[in-house]
């Protein structure tokens, strides 16, 4: 007779706090908070991996960066898995810290190399971050090991390069342009919650537009966009006017039907 094993207390906070993490951090209340770590510093002796990632998880919606960090460095001491620096990885997206993000989503990526799954999150990671060289790079790769992959996002985003190219603007002047929004709401305790873009290809006109979309109020975008301007201008030597723009959106939720 088959005896069901039953979840260490580790495993329970982990897989619960994981589960609900996937609604957003807003959705967590205060007494799941104490009670996932309680079951988290309770299970540290038995499933050191998951206690300590249930805690870097528990540290991040605190936006409590040196937990965090210390935390997943721990689990990653006490094992091989690159599931660990996938979490790790989505961790560090929600605090804004996607450069960060990009290159522990590739160690994830390159720990499992025959999982495209984690190779995806690593291009995208890569693009939120504004590290559009890396992405598409790796979208090669991606290509490369499944020839089958549908190309339209590829294709989309070679027309980004391409125009940034014709209108001379660097790559390292984007990136930097979207770590100084990211350090922004870092700053402030505010997640990004989505990213559009917009290419205009108009004779004369060319242009790409990039929003970050934030849980804000549309006042408090405009107050905050008014904040975030002189620091984009101040950030780069020459701002590319004209051709590039990144700016904050109010994130909207679809109503149920």
């Amino acid at each position: 007779m088959n005896r069901i094993q039953t979840k260490s207390v580790a495993e329970e906070a982990f897989d619960e706090l994981s589960a609900l993490l996937v609604d957003g951090a807003e959705s967590i209340d205060g007494f799941s908070k104490v009670r996932f770590a309680k079951l988290a510093r309770d299970g540290i002796q038995t499933n050191p991996v998951l206690a300590y990632q249930a805690l870097a998880m528990l540290s991040g919606l605190e936006w409590d960066h040196d937990a965090v960090d210390h935390n997943y460095k721990t689990a990653l001491n006490c094992t091989a898995d690159g599931s660990v620096a996938s979490n790790y990885a989505s961790t560090l997206s929600s605090l804004n810290r996607f450069a960060e993000a990009a290159c522990m989503a590739e160690k994830a990526s390159a720990s499992q190399p025959t999982n495209l799954s984690e190779l995806k999150k690593a291009i995208e990671t890569n693009w939120y971050a504004g590290r559009w060289e890396r992405s598409l790079e790796l979208t090669q790769t991606l290509l490369e090991r499944s020839p089958g992959e549908n190309r339209q996002v590829k294709e989309h985003r070679d027309e980004f390069m391409a125009l940034v190219r014709r209108n001379n603007v660097s790559f390292e002047t984007i990136e930097r342009l979207y770590d100084t929004l990211y350090l922004f709401l870092r700053d402030r305790r505010i997640r990004a919650h989505g990213f559009a873009s917009y290419i205009d290809q108009s004779p004369g006109e060319e242009s790409i537009a990039i929003r970050i979309h934030i849980d804000r109020s549309e006042q408090e975008v405009d107050a905050l966009e008014e904040e975030l301007t002189p620091l984009l201008f101040n950030a780069v030597e020459e701002f590319p006017l004209g051709s590039f723009s990144i700016e904050l959106g109010r994130r909207t939720v679809p109503h149920a039907a």
